[in-house]
């Protein structure tokens, strides 16, 4: 793997060889990160520290594009350097939006306005065209909440950027099929805290209550009933209806993870059909985490799942 690091100016770093990584894409939900260790020169620490985006290639393919958040030396027989940072997302997380009410919107202003002058002009957008109804922007808003929260009332594909920094909203189509002689390990987990089994949305314009039940969550003992508030004509773009709120903590409930050796060549939001008798587990997931990471003995791939929506 190949690392290179620029500046504002237009400089480029050539990294030295890593001596451990770690590179975490996901589905959309949080921004991609990543984290490498190198030894280097202190006379190259001005240049790392004058960074501000990171790319990483293993032979004619882009594994990681994202922004340089922390630069760490240390000094102990001699000198390494950890690189830490996020995803392109992060672009778009750290500009906040002006207050502002739309009738009628569609992707490609939402992309016009918030998206493309922080620098993302990598963008894939498949179906649509995407339209939201009434949309209404809080000041203070990230830009990148903003562009969730259309999706979300559009009922478009939440989106996600990909390896190689493009901006994509549309499904994926790519199915995996893996059993017990491909895994290093596999772990399931339950997890009760956080799951909503009750879910009210109340709409104080209106004087509408909007209620969502869970029952499925009932011989697992989980009785947890949360309240919402909204007003206004305007759906926020933090909003979500109560079935929306509901489904959403579902998810946390089983979680599967599972490590492969070496490289696994999929992406977030890919399909994998998994059968692991051994756990009882036989059925299709969605990948949602992918962390692929080197200890300086070994590359392995994890691969983090939630049950697939039927």
């Amino acid at each position: 793997m190949t690392g290179f690091l620029q500046s504002v100016g237009g400089d480029v770093v050539l990294l030295p060889e890593f001596t451990a990584y770690r590179l975490i894409h996901t589905d959309g939900s949080s921004a991609d990160s990543f984290t490498v260790t190198f030894p280097t020169r202190p006379e190259l620490l001005p240049r790392l520290a004058r960074s501000s985006e990171f790319l990483a290639n293993d032979g004619t393919d882009t594994v990681f594009r994202g922004v340089t958040d922390e630069v760490e030396a240390i000094w102990a027989d001699g000198f390494t350097t950890t690189l830490c940072g996020r995803g392109l997302a992060a672009k778009l997380m750290d500009n906040h939006a002006d207050g502002a009410q739309y009738f009628n919107l569609d992707l490609d202003a939402v992309l016009e306005r918030y998206v493309r002058p922080y620098g993302v002009d990598r963008i894939s957008v498949e179906s649509g065209p995407w339209r939201a109804q009434m949309l209404a922007v809080s000041p203070g808003t990230s830009c990148l909440r903003v562009l969730q929260g259309f999706c979300l009332h559009a009922r478009a594909p939440q989106p996600r950027f990909t390896p190689d920094g493009a901006l994509r909203i549309g499904p994926s189509r790519r199915v995996h099929r893996l059993e017990e002689a491909d895994l290093l390990s596999a772990r399931w987990r339950l997890c009760r805290y956080g799951v909503v089994s009750e879910q009210y949305v109340h709409d104080l314009t209106s004087g509408v209550t909007h209620r969502a039940e869970e029952p499925s969550l009932r011989p697992y003992g989980i009785s947890a009933v949360r309240h919402a508030t909204r007003s206004g004509p305007f759906t926020k773009v933090t909003e979500r209806s109560a079935q929306q709120r509901l489904e959403e903590s579902r998810e946390k409930l089983y979680t599967l993870e599972l490590t492969l050796p070496g490289v696994f060549a999929a992406q977030c939001c890919d399909v994998v059909q998994a059968r692991l008798p051994e756990l009882r587990i036989d059925g299709e997931f969605t990948i949602t985490e992918i962390c692929r990471q080197f200890d300086g003995r070994a590359e392995t791939t994890q691969l983090r799942l939630r049950i697939k929506e039927q």
